[in-house]
């Protein structure tokens, strides 16, 4: 039974390492008769959250305009989601880049 995949990919480098990682996995993932699709988040647009409680106590969307939204929906409908972030030891710099993923990992209440 085919499955619907999505792959967020927080690579700081497109064809870098783990890129490619991911980039393997979709091509299996679509042999295998899955639908696949892959977020590259550094092209995406993510604010933090700003603790506003429009989401978690009036019960309403997020009213950031950024792409979180339609990312959730995606991982909503997911029946598989793999996520791929980068541990570069502790530099700041890479966390940072790959603080986008880290951060929609922690928006549990959007």
């Amino acid at each position: 039974m085919s499955k619907n995949v999505l792959i967020l990919s927080s690579s700081p480098r497109r064809g870098g390492n783990s890129d490619t990682l991911c980039d393997e996995f979709m091509r299996g993932a679509i042999e295998n008769g899955n639908q696949v699709e892959k977020i590259f988040l550094r092209d995406k647009n993510i604010h933090p959250c700003m603790g506003c409680s429009v989401c978690s106590q009036y019960k309403k969307p997020c009213p950031q305009k950024d792409d979180a939204a339609e990312i959730i929906e995606k991982m909503l409908a997911a029946d598989v989601i793999v996520m791929r972030w980068n541990g570069f030891g502790g530099c700041s710099l890479t966390e940072r880049r790959s603080g986008s993923l880290k951060h929609e990992m922690n928006e549990d209440t959007r």
